[in-house]
């Protein structure tokens, strides 16, 4: 079932942290990889919230990191968006491309820069990010 935003329960579990029901929907069959009507699977939600433990379940439970919403970002640019450090770490481990660049043209750098969070961007950096990509309007 899903709600007006056409999530589903797993969207939900995801969202709001409960790694026990997620294991559950998992379990049950959920579809770690559905999308919500922004284009967002439930990795999205877990990555902007910094829900790391769930996260990591999704990540284990064949989840794509690179899936990219319907404006292009992907969980590395919500997680670097909104400073979650440890689920920023988690995504770059798994293999992201740090580059990924959304609809605008922006890296995960540049969400991380223009919000201030000095220690998603150092983690970038550290993994070799492009402090020069120029978004779309650069």
């Amino acid at each position: 079932a899903c709600d007006r935003y056409s999530r589903t329960a797993l969207h939900g579990a995801a969202y709001c942290g409960h790694e026990g029901v997620a294991n559950l929907l998992l379990g049950a069959g959920a579809n770690a990889e559905e999308k919500d009507g922004r284009g967002q699977t439930p990795l999205h939600l877990a990555a902007g919230e910094g829900q790391g433990g769930i996260s990591k379940l999704l990540l284990s439970a064949g989840a794509n990191a690179k899936d990219k919403r319907n404006d292009g970002e992907t969980p590395l640019h919500l997680a670097s968006e909104w400073g979650n450090e440890g689920v920023a770490k988690l995504l770059i481990d798994s293999g992201v491309d740090v580059q990924a660049k959304d609809n605008g043209g922006k890296t995960p750098l540049h969400l991380a820069s223009e919000r201030g969070k000095e220690g998603v961007a150092k983690l970038l950096i550290d993994s070799g990010v492009d402090v020069q990509a120029k978004d779309n309007n650069g």
